[in-house]
């Protein structure tokens, strides 16, 4: 990985743990799946399918913080196939982490007798 793609790697890390103290976990969460299927297929061309129940989750917030993501990557390191296959492989990791918070979340919400259905709002998808 070329210095500038490895620079950019962790200005976006940096960024994403930024927003994961700011957005709210379904939206986070979507967030994390859109950048990772962006990565998955290359850049600027992916295609993003948003299902039905991520629709509301899908704010211009989250379409802005996608965007300001993207520019923090920068043209050099999406050019980087692997780059892109490694920054995939990290949002993995950390969508895994949050379906496994989701997941106690929602036994913990069980258990005492107020689960409602999906309050939590897990991750996978896309």
């Amino acid at each position: 990985m070329s210095p500038a793609a490895d620079a950019a790697r962790l200005r976006v890390l940096r960024h994403v743990e930024e927003l994961r103290e700011t957005l709210p976990q379904p939206q986070f969460a979507l967030l994390l799946r859109v950048l990772r299927s962006v990565a998955r297929q290359g850049g600027y061309g992916a295609r993003l399918p948003v299902g039905e129940v991520d629709r509301a989750h899908f704010t211009p917030l989250v379409r802005n913080e996608m965007l300001r993501t993207w520019t923090l990557v920068g043209p050099a390191a999406l050019r980087d196939p692997s780059w892109s296959r490694q920054f995939a492989a990290t949002l993995d990791g950390l969508l895994a982490g949050i379906d496994e918070e989701s997941a106690a979340l929602d036994g913990i919400a069980r258990a005492s007798g107020v689960h409602g259905g999906a309050a939590t709002g897990g991750a996978g998808g896309a």
